[in-house]
């Protein structure tokens, strides 16, 4: 895995703007749905499942489970898969992720970012289609990994919940590659970079614990597959499912502070002035 080529995100833009000379793609980017628990005090527990449409993938399904063990730190865990297959629909996989990452709240308002790793096990094709020659097809399968974080801003009030932001994830894989077409080379090895910048915004309609949730997202996918010359170039997705939150310890008072702003100072009492005591007069000597 080439952890390195995760930082030549500028390189491989100029890259992908001077594709001219054919049209070539592959399809094994996996973007992976983005989970926005909202959480604004510890001791919270978000359990969510959902599934939809991402295009170039057929269908999309997730599993996530997010933790608050301390005020401000989050804990994520989930489960990403696709399990079709079709004309239209040439890739799959199945992948696994945890993160960790932070949040604050001022009034309704919610701020959360997360630092997130993930590994996965993808198959699926890809073709290459130059001027001077036949379409050329191959199948690539292999383990992929990621790494990447996630940014959102929210807002609750009574009945609605809603959440805005960006994933930008780097993917890196080892695949098998083999021809699917008698022009084009026999089997090898390649690895597989990518870049997935994925906005999307999530509403969710609490009612007590369960929490309704609707996610619309597109992931822009920048790719350097090798000998292929490109990823194609992003996957729209829409999804609904369940989430169930609720508290594991009893909300303190404190819990209920706003993180952004600040607490006045105490009131201090005013000082007590001690008028000094009146003056004696001598004492009486007697004379001896």
């Amino acid at each position: 895995m080439r952890l390195a080529s995760l930082v030549l995100f500028p390189v491989v833009m100029m890259g992908f703007g001077t594709l001219t000379f054919g049209c070539s793609y592959t399809r094994f980017a996996a973007p992976h749905l983005p989970h926005t628990p909202l959480f604004d005090h510890e001791g919270q527990f978000d359990v969510a499942a959902s599934g939809g449409y991402m295009s170039e993938m057929g269908s999309a399904l997730s599993g996530r489970v997010a933790y608050s063990p301390v005020r401000h730190l989050t804990l994520v865990g989930g489960y990403d898969g696709d399990f079709t297959r079709d004309a239209s629909n040439r890739t799959a996989h199945h992948a696994g992720s945890l993160g960790v990452g932070t949040y604050v709240r001022h009034r309704t308002l919610r701020l959360e970012a997360l630092a997130i790793a993930g590994v996965g096990y993808g198959w699926g094709d890809a073709s290459v289609s130059e001027l001077t020659a036949p379409t050329e097809a191959y199948a690539l399968e292999g383990v992929y990994v990621q790494a990447g974080g996630q940014f959102a801003i929210g807002f609750e009030i009574p009945y609605f919940e809603f959440a805005g932001g960006i994933r930008v994830m780097g993917q890196d894989g080892d695949l098998t590659v083999s021809s699917l077409s008698p022009t084009a080379p026999g089997a090898g090895r390649l690895d597989h970079t990518a870049f997935l910048f994925d906005h999307f915004v999530t509403v969710r309609i609490p009612i007590e614990a369960i929490r309704f949730e609707v996610t619309l997202g597109q992931a822009v996918v920048v790719g350097d597959p090798g000998r292929f010359d490109a990823e194609v170039p992003s996957r729209f997705h829409v999804t609904g499912g369940i989430a169930f939150q609720f508290d594991t310890v009893p909300v303190e008072l404190d819990d209920e502070l706003d993180d952004l702003e600040v607490e006045p100072p105490p009131v201090l009492p005013a000082p007590v002035v001690v008028e000094p005591a009146p003056a004696l007069p001598p004492s009486y000597v007697a004379p001896s």
